[in-house]
């Protein structure tokens, strides 16, 4: 492991951020306000009611609510800036001030679905792909209604060679599908995706359609 984070650290280039226009002026108080209320409510035993955590939430929320603005509105506090750094200094070039800032812009967003900042970005994220995993039915009566479905659309289809080329899941996928299935899982899916296999077997005509998966 030591190995690898020194070879990381001769390797791999460091950068620093850059710092945010209008930062230090306009968030930075809100901060400072927010983590000490927080230090206080924190240090007297992070209580969730009360005038103390009220305050805590309120300070909170308008860091946030000032980050957010400032970045967002980031081309206009740097254009600003620049406006007042060539007013007071009038031996700086306005081209080559410009130059010098589109060349450090970079590609990665700060915000996304309206959240400000990585950490509120892996939120983002962590919420999105939990809500996709969790989208499988697990209840017994929505897996049993999912088995009845599948079975009467293998009737339907599948015994009676109505299955296409053109829109099907051979064998040799569900049965990769089914080796997929994460310990723990309702023994009734399983049950379902062998049932589909061995219809197709017994029917090799046409392969499970691919909605029915």
């Amino acid at each position: 492991m030591n190995a690898i984070i020194s070879s990381a650290e001769r390797a791999i280039p460091k950068q620093r951020k850059r710092a945010l226009a209008g930062w230090s002026e306009y968030v930075s108080p809100y901060k400072e306000k927010a983590m000490f209320w927080h230090r206080i409510w924190s240090d007297s035993g992070r209580a969730r009611h009360g005038w103390l955590h009220s305050l805590m939430l309120s300070t909170k929320r308008e860091y946030k609510r000032v980050s957010r603005w400032v970045v967002r509105n980031q081309d206009k506090l740097m254009a600003c800036r620049m406006s007042d750094s060539l007013s007071t200094n009038k031996s700086r070039d306005l081209w080559s001030e410009i130059k010098r800032i589109k060349e450090g812009v970079q590609g990665r967003t700060n915000i996304v679905d309206g959240r400000v900042g990585e950490s509120e970005i892996c939120d983002v994220f962590h919420d999105g792909y939990e809500h996709l995993y969790q989208s499988v039915p697990s209840d017994q009566s929505e897996l049993e209604e999912l088995q009845r479905e599948l079975s009467a659309g293998v009737d339907r289809t599948c015994k009676v060679g109505l299955c296409y080329c053109d829109h099907v899941i051979s064998p040799r996928d569900i049965e990769f599908a089914v080796r997929k299935l994460k310990p723990g899982l309702s023994m009734a899916s399983l049950f379902v995706g062998v049932n589909v296999y061995d219809a197709c077997w017994t029917y090799p005509i046409g392969p499970v359609p691919r909605f029915f998966i």
